[in-house]
This record gives C-alpha cells, structure tokens and sequence, in this order.
C-alpha cells in the first residue's frame, strides 16, 4: 500500500518537473539584473544563478515569479555580502607598514603572524555587515515560506476538485 502510494507521488512529482519549463541564461542583462547589480559584478554569473533558481523553482504563477525575483535578489545580496565580510576581515588583518618594513635603528620587533586574532569584530563596519547578512536571511527565509505555502494551499485546491 505505501510502495503504491510512493509510486504515484514519485510519477506525478516527474510528470510535474517535466512540464516545468526550462531557464537558460539570457544573452542580456535581464531587468532584475540592471536593479540589482552593482560595478565590477558580472551580470553572466547573476543570470547563471537565477536561470538555475528559476528552473528548480518553476513559478507558474505570477505571485510565484515576484517571490522567485525575492529570492534570487536575496540570495545574491548575501552573496556580495559574503564577499564584503571577507574584504573587510581581510583589511582589517593587514600587517602594516611599520611591520613590513621596521626602523633599522630601533631594536627588532615581534614577528607577528598574519591572523583572524587581530580582527575587530566589534567594529561598527563589521556589526553593521552581520546584522545586514540577518536581515537577508530573513527576507530569504520569508519569501521561501510564501513560496511554500502558495504551493500548499494550491495543491490543497487541487485535491479538493478532485
């Protein structure tokens, strides 16, 4: 009884993923990719991950592309967001001048080994970027429930026709 039941949910679960349709990645920047990058990004790798977003997704509905949209903004604002933290972590672990390149006259220093220890995670630049990261989280986490729940209550829509 649950080998059949299995079955039918497997087939149906194909059946649908073979009428989704397929997402390649366009020749140009799309609208969202104009809103939402910035210089220096590359707007290739953007529509790379939406056309993948898009196809695992499969809106079918215009509610479903908004939300999508939300999540494709989401996903690459924590993407830059990574790539900030990492810049800002990673200058802030400089060694300066005067350790690169010491007083000749003064007695030699300490070697300080270049690590994570000197970083200020207290710094204001670095709270405001984590709490930032939160916020996209959320927004993420937010539109994927929609998501979940639009799909639910349509599917529930369909059985009771049924």
């Amino acid at each position: 009884m649950q080998n059949q039941k299995n079955k039918r949910r497997i087939s149906s679960d194909s059946e649908h993923l073979e009428s989704l349709p397929s997402f390649s990645v366009p020749i140009r920047p799309s609208e969202l990719a104009r809103k939402l990058l910035i210089k220096g990004e590359s707007w290739r790798e953007f529509e790379k991950m939406r056309a993948e977003v898009l196809s695992e997704i499969g809106p079918q509905t215009e509610i479903e592309n908004i939300l999508c949209e939300k999540i494709i903004s989401a996903t690459w604002k924590m993407r830059r967001a990574m790539i900030v933290e990492k810049n800002l972590l990673n200058k802030e672990n400089e060694i300066t001048f005067e350790e690169k390149h010491p007083d000749p006259w003064s007695p030699p220093g300490r070697k300080r080994i270049r690590n994570i220890d000197r970083v200020n995670m207290q710094s204001p630049e670095v709270q405001n970027l984590l709490q930032y990261q939160i916020e996209l989280e959320k927004a993420l986490q937010k539109a994927l429930e929609r998501l979940r729940r639009l799909r639910s209550d349509q599917n529930n829509g369909k059985n009771e026709q049924k």
